[in-house]
């Protein structure tokens, strides 16, 4: 992924790492050790609550600031032959999205949101009924859109960046004994 996008994956992960964190399920691989042919669809709703003080109004609040976010989740595994299986997932494996309201004077107006959306093709040969290798490729890609907006800022308050659409790709691999 560029070099932008990277670096603000990392800042939303350091600012939200105590409190939810970005990632959404972890990118499970366990539909490749279904036996047979196996399809899942799955969702979720995840509806965290995120709030802090606002030091510059004596009481102050930021409110809640995360928004509930609803991931999705596809998988696919067919056996080739009886030792060989192949499987895909699609996946939104991470993604955040924080907004504070109009009622923080320091953050008021302050969002970010990062989206991110995988596909995972893999394969697995086991060597027997216990022993088995696994991997595969993975293409991801992302979004984000920050608005700093409020007096924490200072002279930065207003500031905007839309990253556009990058992708990259990486890898899975593994041995599992069972």
């Amino acid at each position: 992924m560029g070099r932008g996008f990277g670096t603000v994956a990392l800042c939303l992960c350091a600012s939200s790492a105590g409190a939810g964190g970005i990632d959404r399920n972890g990118q499970p691989i366990s539909f490749i050790f279904e036996k047979g042919s196996y399809l899942e669809l799955s969702f979720g709703a995840i509806s965290t609550q995120m709030s802090g003080a606002d030091l510059s109004v004596p009481g102050g609040s930021t409110g809640n600031v995360a928004k509930p976010i609803i991931p999705l989740a596809f998988s696919l595994k067919t056996d080739v032959t009886d030792k060989l299986s192949f499987g895909v997932l699609i996946d939104q494996p991470f993604g955040a999205e924080i907004e504070y309201g109009p009622g923080s004077v320091m953050f008021g107006g302050t969002n970010a949101k990062a989206e991110i959306s995988a596909v995972t093709a893999m394969m697995r040969y086991k060597f027997s009924d216990r022993l088995s290798v696994h991997g595969g490729l993975r293409a991801q890609t992302g979004t984000a859109d920050i608005t700093l907006t409020g007096a924490a800022y200072q002279a930065l308050s207003g500031y905007k960046a839309v990253l556009s659409r990058d992708s990259g790709f990486g890898y899975v691999a593994g041995v599992a004994y069972e």
